[in-house]
């Protein structure tokens, strides 16, 4: 790679690595609110871990109070 400096700047790169791709993302995805990423990650997390929300809490680094009151504030059923 040829570059006028002896570091490489994100003007040095393809385009393809200068912007950013959301092609994985449909249109709907592209912008979610933030607890709408908490509650799909945490759904996600208590499905890969069999509904355990105390291994769920553990995965996701936060006390077991918090994992409770995560569910309850987004009404999921215990």
């Amino acid at each position: 790679m040829m570059t006028d400096g002896n570091s490489i700047d994100i003007a040095d790169l393809p385009e393809r690595f200068r912007t950013q791709s959301n092609e994985n993302l449909t249109a709907d995805e592209t912008f979610l609110p933030l607890e709408e990423i908490e509650r799909r990650h945490v759904l996600r997390v208590l499905k890969a871990v069999g509904d355990n929300k105390v291994r769920a809490a553990e995965v996701l680094k936060i006390g077991r109070a918090t994992i409770y009151q995560i569910l309850s504030r987004m009404k999921i059923a215990e």
